[in-house]
């Protein structure tokens, strides 16, 4: 593997900290929004909050390799917060993610968003992008912790710090029905979270999440091959958090993501799988689909 400067594995408090500062703006702006009287704006400040939301789970990725602060549990507490609003459990992620660098290529293979690598029809699809999984998951585990269940999959040790995360769960929605009762609204804060969080923020986050290791070789540890990099702009790739330079984080996964795009300038890796966008790749999935469906 090549030797990368040292200054591109430095952290940046301040770096991560305008990220977030940013991504608490569009959430604080989406809020003010959506809480107008006009559909229009109403339906302006689900989109934004929306955006917000998936924009915060790719900021939670960064914390979840400590790579966004400096401080181990900044990072933590920062990422249950980021994660919070997709009913993305901190832990669960963190615990998963990291067994995913380790074991990506082999049947140890496991990850937090697993959209698996079938044949890719409309339906599944739209399965996809509706996170269906994702929720059914959440809910599961919920239960299992209502009734003081152990969380599957996850080692005994872990369950304690895992089933906190629920509690902060049990406080967010608690909060919601507070802002309600407090601003005469009743269940509207609930509700405008659920349809940023279900109508917007999922697609957009499975949008962005599945091509990394889609249509890639599962059977190989070589990150080329079993990895996909999607050359984006700036808005994209700022969007992404770097995310989209996914080849280049497997390769470095300590080096903070604002830096995948240098990563890859001075690397120039030989992709196996690269595409030049994210429309270019949905391009090619959407022409499959009547070959594969």
């Amino acid at each position: 593997m090549k030797t990368i400067p040292i200054e591109l594995k430095e952290i940046s408090n301040r770096t991560f900290g305008s990220r977030i500062a940013i991504w608490v703006g569009i959430l604080m702006a989406g809020g003010v929004l959506a809480a107008g009287e006009a559909p229009l704006t109403i339906a302006l400040g689900i989109a934004l909050l929306g955006v917000g939301i998936a924009h915060g789970v790719e900021l939670c990725h960064q914390a979840l390799h400590n790579t966004g602060f400096t401080s181990p549990r900044l990072n933590e507490i920062v990422g249950v917060m980021l994660g919070l609003p997709l009913l993305v459990s901190f832990y669960e992620y963190r615990i998963s993610h990291l067994a995913h660098h380790k074991y990506v290529g082999t049947p140890q293979d496991t990850e937090y968003f697993d959209y698996g690598d079938g044949p890719l029809t409309f339906r599944r699809f739209i399965d996809t992008l509706s996170m269906r999984q994702h929720y059914s998951r959440f809910l599961h585990n919920f239960v299992l912790f209502l009734i003081d269940r152990p969380i599957p999959g996850f080692r005994e040790k872990h369950q304690p710090i895992l089933r906190r995360y629920y509690l902060v769960v049990i406080g967010f929605i608690a909060t919601l029905a507070v802002v309600g009762i407090l601003t005469g609204t009743g269940w509207r804060p609930f509700l405008t979270w659920l349809a940023a969080m279900v109508l917007i923020a999922g697609p957009i986050h499975a949008l962005i999440e599945f091509p990394e290791h889609y249509k890639c070789d599962a059977e190989t540890k070589d990150i080329l091959c079993n990895t996909r990099s999607i050359q984006a702009g700036w808005f994209m790739t700022w969007f992404t958090n770097g995310n989209n330079f996914h080849v280049e984080h497997h390769m470095y996964p300590t080096v903070p993501l604002h830096h995948a795009r240098q990563v890859h300038n001075i690397l120039h890796p030989d992709h196996r799988h690269y595409n030049n966008g994210y429309r270019d790749f949905y391009r090619t999935i959407f022409r499959s689909f009547s070959n594969e469906g």
